[in-house]
């Protein structure tokens, strides 16, 4: 009863979702975007996790710890994620972890790191801007170094104006991208309801 399964979005899809995004920005701001952290059942038990709908719209990018980053630079936009790294004791444990270089090889970014160069990559291109595009209260790390550059006031903020003056909360602009479905969202979304229908029908008969 139910049509073929939709084919999932492509990368290209999702670059040009991103491209959507920046078309709305100067050339001095800088976009951050972080995973939400795990959701704890009780004690040391977590919920299945599940990333933001806004990442995934924007990637496809699904794991935990996980801060993308959309910046201006040498006449383009560059997209940025930082992920976990992979660590063969703990994927035992909580499974396969794509590494930097499945998110290069498998979702639409130019660039990936390991956690560990978050706060130096981060304050680096902070200091290059001069608006940040922060969703507050997902990443305290992320947060931290976003205040300390606009609240900075060393030498060479006072001499050359360096760093960001402005913090702004892209949730606006994101809900309006989404807003609007690609013909390959349509189809998802068709073939999940007709799903539901389904399931539902199933169930009443039980």
């Amino acid at each position: 009863r139910l049509p073929p399964q939709p084919a999932p979005t492509t990368g290209g899809e999702h670059r040009e979702r991103q491209q959507r995004l920046t078309n709305q920005f100067r050339t001095d701001d800088v976009f951050i975007l972080s995973s939400p952290p795990f959701a704890v059942h009780s004690n040391d038990v977590e919920y299945r996790y599940r990333t933001s709908s806004d990442l995934l719209y924007l990637t496809g990018w699904s794991e935990p710890e996980s801060v993308f980053v959309l910046r201006y630079a040498n006449g383009r936009w560059i997209s940025s994620l930082f992920v976990q790294p992979q660590d063969t004791l703990k994927e035992i444990w909580e499974g396969r972890r794509p590494g930097t270089k499945g998110a290069l090889e498998h979702f639409a970014v130019d660039e990936a790191f390991n956690n560990d160069e978050l706060s130096s990559c981060l304050s680096t291109w902070l200091n290059e801007s001069k608006r940040v595009f922060l969703r507050a209260g997902g990443n305290h790390e992320v947060d931290s170094l976003v205040n300390a550059a606009v609240g900075k006031r060393d030498r060479a903020r006072q001499h050359f104006g360096s760093g960001p003056v402005a913090i702004e909360d892209p949730s606006g602009m994101l809900a309006e991208l989404r807003l609007r479905k690609s013909a390959s969202e349509v189809e998802q979304m068709v073939y999940a309801s007709k799903v539901a229908s389904i399931a539902h029908e199933l169930a009443m008969r039980h």
